[in-house]
């Protein structure tokens, strides 16, 4: 008999009741495992967010001045909006596929500084870091896993981080070597380092008048700036994406993932 070539493939992966049994006993005991779904992810992150009494957003207050003005309002109304729930995965995924992390991922310890929202939390869960080895840094924070601090005097141990992962915030700072300085810090000696940061064609002016306030002057036209600040402490540079040169007219995104050295230079 000839096969039904008018049958529908897909709809064979339907799910019926027993399906939907077995996986909400699975997940009673590995809910985590839904992370793995990026769009689940990202409706869980909204969906908690949606959920959240306003008055349960704690902010930091105690920054100095090297937190460019209205940062803290930039970024709660970001959140509120559900800005950029996805960007995170972007920096996560090439850092996944270093064979080192990959071989000793459920021991690594992370800090990701400037979540924001738990989308990037989740995202580091579903590519297998264990929820008890990641924190974040922000100046607000409605979540356990996210702590209130400064990256520029952050509040942690000399050497307490495996990887720590810039995602998109180094334009909040008017002291970026600072802010080095203290990722350096409280990373291992070998750890892994994992920049991001928007490229935008319009001048310093225009991003000023788009939003609101004034920035510092630094400006990142390619990942080797966002090496600059780290230098004499990169030892191997396992990923870098600059924006194509057919695309510089618009908004891009620049990043870099490198490993600092085992024995700091002097």
């Amino acid at each position: 008999m000839a096969n039904d070539q008018s049958k529908n493939p897909a709809a064979s992966l339907a799910f019926g009741p027993e399906d939907a049994k077995i996986i909400n006993e699975f997940l009673k005991t590995q809910s985590h495992q839904v992370f793995k779904i990026p769009d689940v992810r990202v409706l869980i992150a909204q969906a908690r967010l949606e959920r959240l009494d306003p008055a349960d957003i704690r902010t930091f207050d105690g920054h100095g001045d090297s937190v460019i003005d209205n940062t803290l309002e930039h970024n709660l109304n970001a959140l509120k909006k559900a800005v950029a729930f996805d960007r995170p995965s972007q920096l996560i995924n090439p850092l996944c596929q270093i064979q080192y992390v990959q071989y000793h991922q459920q021991s690594l310890k992370v800090l990701t500084i400037g979540p924001r929202s738990e989308a990037e939390i989740f995202d580091l869960i579903a590519a297998g870091f264990l929820p008890e080895n990641i924190r974040g840094l922000d100046l607000i924070s409605y979540s356990d896993f996210v702590d209130l601090g400064d990256m520029h005097e952050m509040p942690y141990e000399d050497n307490s981080f495996d990887i720590v992962i810039i995602g998109w915030v180094l334009g909040y700072s008017n002291d970026i070597a600072k802010v080095a300085q203290e990722v350096l810090r409280v990373s291992r000696p070998n750890g892994v380092i994992a920049i991001g940061n928007q490229h935008t064609p319009m001048t310093k002016e225009e991003v000023e008048k788009n939003l609101g306030y004034k920035l510092d002057d630094t400006r990142f036209e390619t990942a080797e700036d966002l090496l600059a600040p780290f230098e004499g402490h990169v030892d191997q540079v396992y990923f870098r994406h600059d924006v194509h040169p057919s695309m510089r007219e618009r908004n891009g995104d620049l990043m870099v993932i490198f490993q600092r050295p085992g024995d700091e230079l002097a």
